[in-house]
């Protein structure tokens, strides 16, 4: 089941936060957004995670080259995160119960240890 996008809204938070809006591939400013939520989840070795943790988001996609990025639906609040629900960041090596949902604090940064951060040889 999909959960859509409320367009009005989010395009009103578009104008309030998103400063250049050219892509940083082609360089042109035409975008277009997904009809609804997507869905990240922590990354487990390459095994499916069934319960665990999900990250919606909204997907902005270039209609020139395709590129696309995404935005946390939770920070943006175009998802509501019952009180119960929303828990402190896990680790990898400390997971949280299956089906939390994860909301950062502003200003928190995930906790995954450094050599998940930036692994050797790239992105330097």
């Amino acid at each position: 089941m999909s959960i859509p996008v409320d367009q009005q809204r989010v395009h009103a938070w578009l104008d309030k936060h998103w400063r250049n809006r050219a892509c940083p591939v082609c360089e042109k400013a035409s975008w277009s957004l997904n009809d609804s939520l997507v869905e990240f989840r922590d990354f487990a070795a390459g095994n499916v995670v069934v319960g665990g943790v999900v990250y919606p988001s909204l997907m902005v996609i270039c209609s020139i080259c395709g590129y696309c990025f995404f935005i946390n639906a939770v920070r943006a609040g175009f998802v509501e995160v019952p009180p119960k629900a929303a828990v402190a960041y896990p680790s990898p090596f400390n997971p949280t119960p299956p089906g939390s949902i994860v909301a950062l604090p502003p200003g928190a940064a995930p906790n995954f240890p450094p050599n998940l951060l930036q692994p050797p040889g790239q992105f330097r």
